[in-house]
This record gives C-alpha cells, structure tokens and sequence, in this order.
C-alpha cells in the first residue's frame, strides 16, 4: 500500500504545503477577523459557557453582573475557542454565525476564516511519525483517521515525548489528497497512557453509545468538548497549553 504521508519527503511539495498553511495562518489573525469574532461573543453568555468548561463566575455586587475569573491567560483563549467552535447551548456554534455573515465578505481574510470554520472538528491526536521543524503524521483517536498535522512547534514538542498527544480543533488545507490539517488555537497536551479507558468513561457518562472509530453529531461534539474541557481545567491541564 502506497504511503499517502510520502510527499513529506519531497522538498518541493513540503514548500507548497508550508506556503498554504502560512497563507492561512495569517488571515486568520487580521484585525477584521478578531474584531469580527469579538462582536460574535458579545451576542453569547460567556458566563455560562464558563461555568460548563469548568472557569469560574462571579457576581459583581456593585453592578449584579457577572464577572468571569481566569485563573491564566490560556483559560481565555479555551474559553473563546470553545464559545466560537463547539458551544451550543443557544443554537449553533458561533462559527456558523460567522460563516453566515462573513462566508461571502470582500474582505480575503474573513472569507478564508469562514471557510475554514465550516470543516472544523475537535479531535484527540496521537503522533505517529515526526518530521522535525515541519509537522507529524498523527491519527485521531475519536475517528481513526489519519491526518498530516502541519506545525513546527508542536512537531519539536512531539520529538521530545512521543507518549504525549493533543486535544484540538482541526480543520483541513490545501490539496485533499495530501491529508492536511491545521490547528485552529489552543491545543491541549494529551497524556496517552489510558486514554482508551478515560474516553470509554467519558462517552459513557454522557451516555454517548458509540465507541471509536466515530463520527459524533454537533450536540455530541458540544457535550463531549465541554466535558473534556472541564476535566482538562480541573487536572491543571489547561496550564500546559500549546499554540500554532
């Protein structure tokens, strides 16, 4: 069987792929799109979709509102990616809000965050082969399927401990055939001894019947996440957080 991860070894085609995930990359940090996702989590109830990652909440006994208390830096970034991509609570994710009113936009940068927000999946990723400085073939533990993870820091991280995966959003790039995705944020480090036990536990508790390989559905997905989540915050987890 023909290895589909092959064209790694190819310089050429390493530099396409490279100059596709820079390309994307950057337009997903214009000033547009932040702006544009900012006015997005305003229509939400963070507080709320804090409370169910496990983030802390408060009332402001001045004012009554309530306040949400980060711990560190990285719980905002959870808590953003989480609100934008998989909370559902009240309708959809964000992100389909966003495809919604940005999908057709003049504006490059918020038209390719769109697009990429509509093939977004949460997975668990587990390295397979490493190639230094560029990325790693990695499988999904929730799907099965095999994914190249482009990402220089995080391959570096994976050189140095193979026992350690991520928990993550994805989304695919570039030419399908080469199997590529990328990172949409925050990733979590993903300790792999037992996890086959800690994920039947987990889908178990949500009373979830299905079993890996599997495909779960927007509200599954939406549960699944927060859950994880809130066992990532309460580990200390979230502390060891890794960026693209």
């Amino acid at each position: 069987m023909a290895d589909k991860f092959g064209w790694v070894k190819d310089s050429s085609t390493r530099e396409k792929v490279f100059e596709e995930y820079q390309r994307i990359r950057a337009a997903t940090r214009t000033k547009s799109v932040s702006e544009a996702r900012a006015n997005l989590f305003l229509e939400r109830d963070l507080p709320r979709m804090a409370r169910s990652i496990g983030i802390g909440v408060s009332t402001d006994k001045k004012t009554g509102k309530q306040v949400i208390e980060f711990d560190n830096h990285q719980q905002m970034d959870i808590l953003f990616d989480y609100a934008m991509m998989f909370a559902a609570g009240e309708g959809r994710p964000l992100r389909y809000e966003f495809i919604k009113r940005y999908g057709q936009s003049q504006d490059e940068s918020l038209r390719i965050t769109a697009a990429i927000y509509a093939d977004y999946k949460y997975a668990l990723l587990t390295p397979i082969r490493v190639k230094m400085n560029y990325g790693a073939h990695c499988r999904d533990i929730l799907s099965g399927k095999e994914f190249f993870l482009m990402d220089r820091g995080m391959s570096n991280a994976f050189m140095k401990d193979l026992s350690v995966g991520l928990a993550t959003g994805i989304h695919p790039f570039g030419d399908p055939s080469l199997g590529c995705v990328m990172t949409g944020g925050a990733a979590l480090p993903l300790p792999l001894e037992g996890i086959d036990d800690s994920l039947k536990e987990v889908l178990s508790g949500l009373k979830i019947d299905k079993h890996p390989p599997m495909s779960l559905d927007e509200r599954e997905e939406s549960r699944f996440v927060a859950t994880f989540l809130n066992a990532a915050m309460q580990s200390g987890l979230s502390e060891l957080i890794r960026y693209e």
